[in-house]
């Protein structure tokens, strides 16, 4: 009886546990050298109208002109996909000045080595990195945005572009389509966009831990907590009736 008790807790346990952390990448691609005549595009059909569905953009850049006119303009085309941050919105572009990034000298995507697991252990594909001489000047954005399905609508894709490059050239864009909780590192990523103090990453840290998701989170770490707590209790308890 006393292991069935346990067991019971103990799966409980393992299932809340699995259900919070749970990530799922639906598919992931990179474009090495994307030119300006060029669009890269991604389909996918495995998104649940039901659930969250969210990208992550990670741009790797170099910089070849010294001043604010080295510019990109990233523009993100959705069909079957609405943004829930402005849902009227049918195109997403931004423009990239190339001094209001961060210089990085380490820039891979493998350095995030929790996202970099999770694609390659879900998708099979391995990240690759751009060629990059000692003396290029390398800057990274990165974008992480969340989609609703488009009623009755199964097959969606992104497809995205470098139009009017000027002096701030794409070595790498990688895109990646998840569904499900976003992992910690994936906004990390959006951490890569400026070159803020510690301070104010504390304060942004401390801002986002106020948000209902983190809350969410942390109700869920708690009740985690509990039943790990009860499942040891019940041990003792039962280890202390039988003795008497």
């Amino acid at each position: 009886m006393l292991k069935q008790i346990f067991a019971f807790a103990l799966g409980l346990t393992l299932s809340v546990h699995v259900f919070a952390l749970k990530t799922k990448i639906v598919t992931f691609e990179q474009f090495l050298k994307l030119d300006q005549e060029h669009a890269a595009e991604m389909e996918f059909t495995d998104v649940s109208p039901s659930t969250q569905a969210w990208t992550a953009i990670y741009v790797v850049g170099k910089q070849t002109i010294p001043n604010r006119t080295a510019q990109m303009n990233l523009v993100i085309l959705p069909e079957g996909l609405i943004n829930k941050a402005s849902p009227t919105e049918k195109i997403n572009q931004t423009i990239l000045v190339a001094d209001d990034l961060p210089l990085r000298k380490k820039f891979s995507l493998k350095e995030f080595d929790d996202i970099a697991d999770e694609i390659e252990e879900q998708t099979g594909k391995e990240i690759e990195d751009p060629f990059v001489k000692d003396a290029d000047v390398i800057r990274t954005y990165a974008q992480v945005m969340d989609w609703a399905p488009e009623y009755g609508v199964e097959n969606f894709k992104l497809s995205i572009a470098v139009p009017g490059q000027q002096g701030f050239e794409p070595l790498a864009i990688y895109m990646i389509v998840g569904e499900g909780d976003k992992p910690k590192q994936v906004m990390d990523l959006m951490l890569q966009n400026n070159n803020m103090s510690a301070e104010e990453r504390q304060q942004q840290f401390r801002n986002a831990s106020k948000s209902p998701d983190s809350m969410m989170a942390k109700m869920e770490a708690r009740f985690l907590i509990f039943l790990v707590i009860a499942a040891v209790m019940i041990f003792v308890l039962w280890g202390k009736f039988r003795r008497d």
